[in-house]
């Protein structure tokens, strides 16, 4: 399954979908910043991450329409 969470009720759509236990997987992209030789003005590339946290606990907060998620 995957999905894009923008707004509350993508969260709270979430919240019902993850439980403990499950692994949350996503792919990112970060900025590394290449050895230049000892100058700060090194180049930088961007790479593609797939990035998996264990979920431990969820929680929603209805007021604040935000969900959270524990892990190591």
């Amino acid at each position: 399954m995957q999905g894009l969470i923008d707004a509350g009720e993508d969260m709270w759509h979430a919240y019902n979908l993850i439980r403990e236990g499950d692994d949350v997987t996503a792919t990112t992209f970060r900025k590394v910043q290449k050895d230049s030789g000892g100058t700060s003005a090194g180049a930088s590339e961007r790479i593609k991450i797939k990035l998996t946290i264990k979920v431990e606990e969820v929680d929603f907060d209805a007021e604040g329409m935000c969900s959270s998620t524990s892990f190591p």
